[in-house]
């Protein structure tokens, strides 16, 4: 996640700068503001990135344990069968 997150910023304060120096003069503060809104976006998108890549907890460490036979069956479950 923190390599998401690295990334993120350094792309789209790169994505800013670049739309920045290209809407705005360079210097100016809307170019400024665009590369803000880059790092924001970009630490945004590389954390929801790195979520993502999270796997669903082991079965001993799971917060909601299934006690009903009706709900969705794991890959534990299916390995068990």
């Amino acid at each position: 996640m923190g390599i998401g997150l690295v990334v993120g910023v350094l792309i789209g304060a790169a994505v800013g700068f670049a739309l920045g120096s290209i809407i705005f003069r360079v210097g100016a503060p809307g170019m400024w503001g665009a590369i803000v809104a880059g790092v924001v976006f970009g630490a945004l998108g590389g954390f929801w990135a790195g979520m993502s890549a999270l796997g669903p907890p082991a079965q001993v460490d799971d917060p909601l344990p299934r006690e009903d036979g009706n709900e969705a069956r794991t890959d534990q479950d299916r390995r068990a069968s």
